[in-house]
């Protein structure tokens, strides 16, 4: 169970095994919030319950081993969120135990990635909600036989480590975005484009000697 506390200027929560400070600056209490993790893609098992604060800050600095909002948020990545609904999901690991904070607010907002945290500011109080999913890491090994049953369950078990519970590799939303590319497509520029003809077509071919020579000859002894 994590039990939430809030020291000006500092929001947290303490958990069973460990302590989980959310700093923020300019923090103002409210009504109490509902659970954030509805509607969350992901399981995990030995996840406890769920508490949830709301307030309202100008700046929020979130413990985050990893982070994404949206997409997987990378260190020293800075980015501007416009006036719409946003939700921060971070991810701080300690020891055995796990601690998820789900941040969500509505209004313009910059985001910056730091080493151990993520930065969050406003320009002006907002109103946030966060939730705190505390969760144990299941210390028992796994068993691998070799046999094709056995190394299934090894790559189900392999996957808790990245937020699935499948045989996937990751949770999509921890993987980078590619650029679409062009590839099987024409581009603007080439069906615009003129072809390209070789380099000798565009020179006309020099007359030999011989060739004028004959003419000349054909012209100066025919009738006068």
């Amino acid at each position: 169970m994590v039990t939430w506390g809030v020291t000006e200027p500092t929001a947290g929560a303490v958990g069973t095994a460990s302590t989980y400070v959310l700093g923020a600056t300019d923090w103002c209490d409210s009504a109490p919030a509902s659970a954030l993790v509805d509607g969350d893609e992901r399981t995990a098992a030995g996840s406890e319950a769920v508490d949830a604060l709301a307030g309202a800050a100008a700046e929020l600095a979130v413990p985050a081993s990893a982070a994404r909002l949206g997409t997987r948020l990378d260190v020293g990545e800075r980015r501007s969120l416009d006036a719409s609904t946003h939700r921060l999901v971070a991810t701080h690991r300690a020891d055995d135990r796990s601690v998820v904070a789900t941040v969500a607010f509505d209004g313009a907002a910059t985001a910056t990635r730091r080493d151990d945290h993520v930065d969050l500011s406003f320009p002006e109080r907002t109103p946030v909600t966060i939730a705190v999913d505390e969760r144990t890491a299941d210390g028992d090994p796994v068993t691998v036989p070799p046999t094709p049953s056995g190394l299934a369950a090894a790559i189900t078990a392999m996957s808790g480590a990245h937020s699935t519970d499948g045989p996937g590799r990751s949770h999509p939303s921890n993987r980078r975005r590619r650029r679409p590319s062009n590839s099987g497509r024409p581009s603007m520029c080439r069906r615009q484009s003129p072809p390209i003809r070789p380099a000798s077509r565009w020179f006309p071919r020099r007359r030999s000697r011989r060739c004028s020579s004959s003419r000349r000859s054909r012209t100066i002894s025919g009738p006068r």
